[in-house]
């Protein structure tokens, strides 16, 4: 898909990233989530107000935005993409991305395709034009022939 841009020292954190606390916090938050959540219900269920204010609120976690990080194959040409769009499957099947960011990044994808045929339409009318102009110029075609 998109080759990872080079980080060079002292520019800052590359986009997207996040620090070391931030990837340590999630980690032990995905480890423990179910135990947390479980015990939350259950102390809203014995009556404690705000455990099940939490719980609620968990429901539905706002969704937030975040770069994948993902070793996809370059797109050199459009035929590239069918095996970018398996690279995305396979991620999304090992549980590396959610399939809404793998509808997301396959949406991308389709775009970067459509501009790439759009480029290559651009490019092949132009030559058939020239083409044209040079037969039309030596008379053995004529604007009117075509």
């Amino acid at each position: 898909m998109v080759e990872k841009a080079e980080w060079e020292f002292g520019k800052g954190r590359p986009k997207g990233a996040r620090n070391r606390a931030t990837r340590s916090l999630e980690t032990l938050l995905d480890q423990n989530m179910a135990d947390v959540v479980e015990a939350m219900i259950v102390a809203a269920k014995a009556g404690d107000a705000a455990a099940g204010r939490l719980v609620i609120s968990l429901r539905r976690a706002p969704a937030r935005d975040r770069a994948l990080a993902l070793q996809l194959p370059a797109i050199g040409s459009p035929a590239d993409a069918t095996k970018v769009a398996t690279a995305i499957a396979q991620e999304m099947a090992r549980g590396k991305v959610t399939p809404i960011e793998a509808r997301d990044a396959l949406d991308v994808l389709e775009r970067l395709v459509r501009v790439g045929q759009a480029a290559e339409l651009e490019e092949r009318l132009a030559t058939l034009e020239k083409l044209a102009l040079k037969s039309a110029a030596a008379g053995k075609l004529s604007w009117g022939e075509l």
